[in-house]
């Protein structure tokens, strides 16, 4: 399993830069060669602390791997036309601290993926306030059902799945559906609710489009401009799940785009235009720069915004509608019974959502970092001369970090050199459709020991398989994976093992993990003296007249899979030991719970009399993760 962090990357570009101003040239770094391959993270960039709830603005968050892997999914662009291009480990330039980093220590590896689950959620706006007739509002509650058959009946599964929220305004926002949802008879009765004569009564008959557009797009926690001190909260809570959350990972892709139908005013003024800019680019994608005349190589690609222009054309469009949307259909004064929308919304939204998910222009870029404390500087970047992007981090050590490099580090079935792969070298997830792949290769990495195919074996579900004699590749008929599958893969030379889930369902899959080890513990049967521990108070400072007692917990993660990122509910059990009661400091308690986890208390699990069976629940989805501990 792999960790999402919250790095501090920053993406710069030659000519001019939107973060900050570096000098990309590359002459003079020793072993460095021109190239015409230039790229882009695919990673999501949080630009602002009011809706990430980060210590900073302009961070991107990336993957990395225990011990000190770090790994950007990105996509490669020929520097001169800025058409995808294929490219190679060799095409980029690793610098720690203005060094470029050593290939034989640090192993960089730039792996193609492969099918990556995607999800895409939509919020479609509707505005009825006395700015747009009824008979107007009639006809888009016609059109915008058209555009939900017409989108749901999409060649593009991504498309053809999308989940939906519906909202309406005037004076105030109200959403009408109860969630995220892709059932057409909720989704279509929500629009009729727009045309209930009674619905002014609560909206009033005003406009606040900026309101209505942040509120839709969600996590938002501050004041608006025009609002004087009045808070607004707009972030999923006690069971609320209608934000418009990205995220971009080798597990999982979850986008989102807003579709606004309006007049395209705003009398009230709650939330000024900027704040719309800043919400639209909340979470952002960057992509070259789509302006002639600027000298910034990027720009921010924020949430795809469709915006449909109706009722009279003697007002002027709001800049949070001229300035952020990415397409305008202008129908203004159009005829009685002639409002149509529904098809060009649809091939606005697919173009803006296949810009945003970049299928066969996706790579993996890892490698391996030999720095153990200190202060130091990263920059990820190529010798491309016409288009040069860089992506720089800094990271800091306040003790010795006394963990070695991958090769000498290994946690059975999670942290391993062991790797399983394709026959083009693909990186592979942690789980994976058997009907996307059913031919896996052997494969060693961080290391400069090379490994015959017969120093590997496999197994699926403990039992062995008879590789090719020549590959070492096993081929696994899609028939004979009917729910959930563990594949093996053991490097006999080196002893160890990396193993994979396989599915050939599309179904959500609920799996726990050690949170030390990242060792998937579903179905697991675990003796209480095999469990490894975190101490809480590892990073306490401490003197000459203090002394820390270590503070030792078992600590459990979950995650959900083949799912979009939404907000769940959870619950979990653990039989015979006490939760923490947030309300009394002093009542004793045997386990807490963080976020997506819990930390029992090795006291407790010593204490223990009997097998203890831990259940981790989804109940928002019904899917369960269970493992056991014994004495």
């Amino acid at each position: 399993m792999l960790s999402l962090l919250t790095l501090a990357i920053t993406a710069c570009g030659g000519g001019g830069s939107p973060l900050q101003d570096i000098d990309n040239d590359t002459e003079g770094v020793e072993g460095v060669n021109e190239s015409d391959i230039t790229f882009l993270s695919l990673s999501i960039l949080e630009t602002s602390q009011e809706y990430s709830l980060l210590d900073k603005n302009d961070v991107f968050i990336t993957e990395s791997f225990y011990p000190f892997i770090s790994g950007v999914l990105l996509s490669t662009f020929d520097a001169t036309t800025l058409e995808a291009k294929e490219a190679t480990v060799d095409d980029f330039i690793i610098t720690e601290d203005d060094e470029v980093i050593d290939s034989d220590e640090s192993f960089p590896i730039l792996q193609k993926v492969g099918a990556i689950p995607t999800y895409l959620h939509t919020a479609i706006v509707i505005d009825a306030s006395n700015s747009v007739d009824d008979d107007v509002l009639s006809e888009v509650v016609t059109e915008t059902k058209a555009l939900i058959t017409l989108l749901q009946g999409s060649d593009d599964s991504v498309i053809a799945n999308q989940r939906f929220t519906i909202w309406v305004f005037a004076g105030k926002v109200k959403e009408l559906t109860s969630g995220f949802t892709e059932d057409k008879t909720i989704l279509d009765a929500a629009l009729d609710e727009i045309l209930d004569p009674n619905l002014v009564d609560e909206i009033s008959s005003t406009s606040s489009l900026n309101q209505a557009i942040v509120e839709a797009i969600g996590r938002f926690d501050g004041t608006g401009d025009g609002s004087g001190s009045e808070e607004y909260f707009y972030r999923d809570s006690d069971g609320d799940n209608n934000d418009l959350i990205e995220g971009v990972s080798t597990n999982r892709i979850q986008l989102s785009s807003l579709i606004v139908v309006t007049s395209g005013t705003d009398t009230l003024r709650v939330f000024s235009d900027s704040q719309v800019t800043t919400a639209i680019e909340s979470q952002s994608q960057k992509i070259f720069s789509t302006d002639a005349s600027s000298t910034e190589v990027t720009e921010n690609f924020g949430k795809p915004f469709v915006a449909v222009i109706i009722g009279d054309n003697d007002k002027t469009l709001q800049s949070s509608i001229t300035d952020n949307a990415s397409n305008i259909i202008d129908l203004r004064n159009k005829p009685a019974g002639s409002l149509s929308f529904a098809a060009s919304t649809a091939t606005f939204q697919s173009n803006l959502i296949a810009t945003r998910k970049r299928e066969g222009s996706r790579y993996f870029l890892r490698y391996a970092s030999p720095l153990r404390q200190g202060s130091h500087e990263v920059e990820i970047t190529t010798g491309a001369v016409d288009t040069n992007y860089s992506l720089t981090s800094s990271f800091e050590f306040d003790v010795f970090q006394d963990v070695g490099m991958p090769a000498e580090e290994y946690y059975p079935n999670t942290v391993s050199s062991v790797e399983i792969t394709t026959a083009t070298n693909e990186y592979l997830q942690s789980v994976i459709n058997i009907n996307n792949t059913n031919v896996f290769y052997p494969a060693t990495r961080w290391t400069n020991t090379v490994f015959a195919s017969t120093d590997y074996s496999w197994a699926l579900d403990g039992v062995a398989l008879i590789p090719d004699s020549t590959t070492g590749a096993v081929t696994i008929n899609p028939s004979v994976i009917t729910g959930r599958s563990t594949l093996s893969l053991t490097n006999n030379a080196i002893s160890e093992t990396k193993s994979i889930q396989l599915t050939a369902l599309d179904s959500s899959i609920l799996v726990a993990f050690d949170g030390l080890t990242n060792f998937p513990l579903n179905d697991q049967t675990i003796a209480r003296d095999d469990l490894g521990y975190i101490d809480l108070n590892a990073e306490v400072e401490v003197d000459d007249e203090v002394v820390v007692e270590p503070e030792y917990v078992f600590q459990v993660y979950y995650e959900d899979y083949n799912v979009p990122l939404e907000s769940y509910s959870y619950s979990i059990s653990v039989p015979g030991l006490t939760a923490q009661d947030l309300n009394d400091d002093t009542a004793a308690y045997d386990f807490s719970f963080i976020s997506g986890g819990i930390q029992i208390k090795k006291t407790s699990i010593d204490d223990l009399l009997g097998p203890l069976v831990i259940t981790v629940t989804n109940t928002t989805l019904n899917t369960e993760a269970a493992f056991t501990i014994t004495l």
